[in-house]
């Protein structure tokens, strides 16, 4: 089943209109804003997204279509044991497809990303910025960490779901075509999924957007030899409580070389969120700039779709 007239998925027409807003920027010189609560944008953010919802649309009707053919193909029912393998084969391609298709646009979006942060931070002090093999070692880490959560959406959790979904579709003694329909139907709807592919796909780039972003003015604040850094927060109806509490805060640069070059040097994922831990206010609360650091808060984002930043602070000790 199409999601519309034009035979698109939902996930497909939300692209479409991503990129018509895209469009009409360009050629109107003008953000186009819509009550979304998204609020502003990062630099590169709006480019992110939409390869991001562009090749999930892409990826996820094309696995399904080749799904409903295997279905169609099939001349007896299925098991729920051949769900399951179907469901796994429609994952694993699903995923081999977007990364494919992402990998080809990350890498300059990732590097513009962190060349203007650390471009404006130089010419902030009049100084020459100079890409090195360090800068192109923190974007290739950047895009291949990123990549990593882009082939990790369709999960196990999300598996399941499918499959539960067809699987109801069997005991209620649908043939073929309803099962496959049904396939269709999930990837417009997402019954049971909490986080949709939309919002995790905006998440995701604004989180790589800010990551990039931090990264690069790291590596200015390292050639000026600025000693200090101080989060600054975008105090709204949007910021969390933990981004509150950190507002304001004093950081040794030290710390945050620490925490990148770790994260750098991390061996998966899983050690990623170890180094740079997503920590509630209530465990922070009360606690200095050295505690908080202690306890492995240091750069941002310190939670999905963090907006702070850090900007240098000249002080002799952190407070």
């Amino acid at each position: 089943m199409s999601g519309n007239v034009l035979g698109l998925t939902k996930d497909q027409a939300r692209a479409a209109l991503h990129v018509t807003d895209s469009i009409l920027e360009h050629a109107c010189c003008c953000s186009i804003h819509k009550a979304t609560g998204e609020g502003k944008l990062l630099p590169y953010e709006k480019d992110l997204i939409e390869v991001l919802l562009v090749e999930w649309g892409t990826a996820s009707k094309k696995a399904t279509d080749n799904a409903i053919k295997l279905i169609m193909a099939k001349h007896s029912e299925f098991s729920f044991e051949e769900v399951e393998s179907l469901v796994a084969a429609i994952g694993s391609k699903l995923n081999g497809s977007l990364v494919t298709g992402v990998k080809k646009s990350m890498p300059p979006i990732m590097k513009a990303a962190y060349n203007l942060a650390k471009t404006k931070v130089a010419a902030k002090f009049d100084l020459p910025s100079i890409w090195s093999a360090a800068d192109k070692a923190a974007v290739d880490w950047l895009t291949n960490h990123h990549l990593y959560w882009v082939g990790t959406y369709f999960d196990k959790n999300l598996s399941d779901k499918l499959t539960a979904s067809v699987a109801a579709g069997m005991q209620e003694g649908l043939g073929r075509q309803a099962i496959g329909n049904r396939l269709a139907d999930f990837f417009n709807d997402y019954p049971g999924v909490g986080s949709k592919p939309d919002a995790y796909w905006r998440g995701l780039a604004a989180n790589g957007m800010n990551r990039s972003r931090n990264f690069g003015q790291l590596a200015s604040y390292e050639e000026l030899a600025v000693q200090y850094l101080e989060i600054v927060a975008i105090i709204d109806e949007r910021t969390s409580p933990v981004c509150i509490l950190l507002n304001g805060k004093i950081i040794p640069l030290s710390a945050a070389t620490s925490q990148r070059n770790r994260l750098m040097a991390a061996e998966s994922p899983e050690d990623v969120k170890t180094i740079a831990p997503w920590v509630s206010a209530a465990s922070l609360k009360g606690m200095d700039s050295n505690q908080i650091v202690n306890q492995g808060v240091a750069m941002p984002p310190y939670h999905f779709n963090c907006r702070t930043t850090v900007v240098e602070h000249f002080e002799t000790r952190a407070s």
